[in-house]
């Protein structure tokens, strides 16, 4: 899951170079879905809470490639990357520092 999480974040910041260049990110990273069935690094199950948060982290990573969506692309952005925020708040503190820089709009 470790490499899996890395891949996505490089993918995330591939998007938001799109985005902040006026760009818009073409085809949802159909790789994301992977997050269902990839081994976590404890090899434990996945649990509900990851299972949850993980369903609303590809649900906001899908409304980015929605072109009828009337949310401006960076907020879409934002809202897809702040549900991996919330998620590792329960899961694996270790990854938030970075993650919140791969905020357009970047909280401290």
């Amino acid at each position: 899951m470790t490499l899996i999480m890395k891949n996505m974040y490089d993918v995330n910041e591939l998007i938001k170079k799109d985005i902040v260049t006026c760009n818009t990110p073409e085809e949802f990273p159909k790789y994301f879905l992977v997050i269902f069935t990839a081994k976590l690094t404890d090899n434990k199950p996945h649990n509900e809470t990851f299972i949850a948060y993980s369903k609303v982290y590809i649900d906001n990573v899908r409304v980015i490639y929605d072109s009828t969506s009337t949310l401006p692309l960076r907020n879409r952005y934002d809202n897809a990357i702040i549900s991996c925020v919330y998620c590792h708040t329960t899961q694996s503190t270790g990854p938030i520092p970075r993650i919140k820089k791969s905020l357009i709009n970047y909280i401290s």
